[in-house]
């Protein structure tokens, strides 16, 4: 692909568009199953960087790490193209290795002061050898999204002097959504923030009516940064609107002031004797265990409940965790119908190329074994 750009000639007769034209595809990460092709638009590109560059995050002198795949929304729309826009300087890491990370950060010579990253590479970068002595002070941004952001990790962090903001985000917006503002830290670590600029968000319940404060419902966006629908899908596209609004397919809440929690993927909760069961919100308390180096929470089949709470856990090298440790980790702060009645552990879990865990595998191959003994 290099050799072909440096060998070609520029191209000085541009064939103009409107902002509504059609940019680019993105696919969706296909998290819950196939990944669906997302028309991203001159106009969402252009919204996008400027609604990012409003946080105040992005300066002509930010030096931004790119070490995501670009073709993954955050890092396209969160790092590169804000930092383009800005007139900043860009540094891609062709693959996430947490070592070359940390040393990257760490050069004066290059001066890093933007981060983003999924929760999985921060989470990672806990675990590098002399991590404690290396350099972040130039840090000026450290964003994390993608996925449930644990406050456990972003509380490791803040003492060490890095502020993770959580954001909130989707392909189908060209990233855009929310972010937790750095004043708002640590008093509303938890949030995701509120609506960035060009962004509208509100929370539905399954009639279609608008929750209440703090009341649990569907996620939905309007605004410039949201795309016209999906390449060739039409049905998909059709599903996904509801009166002018988007709907993301993630739950959350929004407390009386406007700020975002995020709680889970509407396909990923689970119902176990009618409850509804939010597997973020146990993930959040069990990465709290010492025992715990990664870990994921699926509901399976049961016969007396329907569904019970799967906990999928990569432990550290020399250390053992059984259901016994959980349960007495989470006494008195869940739900006795929230807490999980099975434990697996595994070497890895299964991610896609950015980082998400990929939780219909998981239900696909613990799934089928509960099932079989109900």
């Amino acid at each position: 692909y290099e050799q072909a750009l440096a060998s070609a000639s520029a191209v000085y007769e541009m064939h103009e568009q409107s902002l509504s034209e059609q940019c680019m595809l993105m696919y969706s990460s296909g998290t819950t199953g196939t990944p669906k092709g997302v028309i991203i638009t001159h106009a969402m590109m252009y919204f996008s960087a400027s609604g990012a560059v409003s946080m105040g995050g992005s300066f002509h002198d930010s030096v931004t790490l790119a070490n995501m795949p670009l073709f993954h929304i955050g890092s396209l729309n969160v790092t590169a193209c804000p930092t383009i826009w800005i007139g900043g300087t860009i540094v891609i890491d062709r693959m996430f290795e947490p070592q070359n990370t940390v040393k990257l950060i760490s050069d004066e010579s290059i001066g890093i002061t933007l981060l983003f990253m999924v929760p999985a590479a921060y989470n990672v970068l806990r675990t590098v050898p002399d991590v404690d002595d290396a350099d972040f002070s130039r840090i000026r941004t450290a964003i994390c999204g993608a996925e449930t952001v644990p406050t456990e990790l972003v509380n490791w962090w803040y003492e060490r002097g890095v502020v993770i903001q959580e954001g909130y985000g989707m392909t189908e917006t060209a990233a855009v959504g929310c972010l937790l503002a750095k004043s708002d830290i640590p008093a509303r670590i938890g949030s995701a923030g509120r609506s960035l600029l060009h962004s509208k968000i509100a929370i539905f319940d399954e009639n279609g009516a608008q929750c209440p404060p703090n009341q649990r419902g569907e996620i939905c966006m309007k605004g410039a940064c949201v795309t016209p629908g999906y390449w060739k899908r039409e049905e998909d596209t059709k599903k996904s609107f509801v009166n002018g609004w988007f709907r993301t397919g993630d739950v959350g809440r929004m407390d009386g002031e406007g700020y975002i929690y995020i709680e889970d993927r509407i396909k990923d909760m689970y119902i176990s004797g009618g409850e509804n069961v939010y597997p973020a919100e146990i993930e959040n308390l069990l990465y709290q265990l010492p025992q715990i180096k990664e870990l994921s929470v699926i509901g399976v089949p049961d016969e007396k409940w329907g569904e019970m709470g799967c906990v999928i856990a990569v432990v550290k090298e020399g250390i053992g965790l059984t259901l016994a440790d959980i349960h007495r980790h989470i006494e008195g702060k869940l739900a006795t119908y929230k807490w999980p009645q099975h434990l697996e552990i595994i070497e890895c879990l299964p991610r896609n190329a950015t980082g998400k865990v990929l939780k219909f595998e998981l239900r696909q191959q613990f799934g089928s074994i509960f099932e079989k003994n109900t």
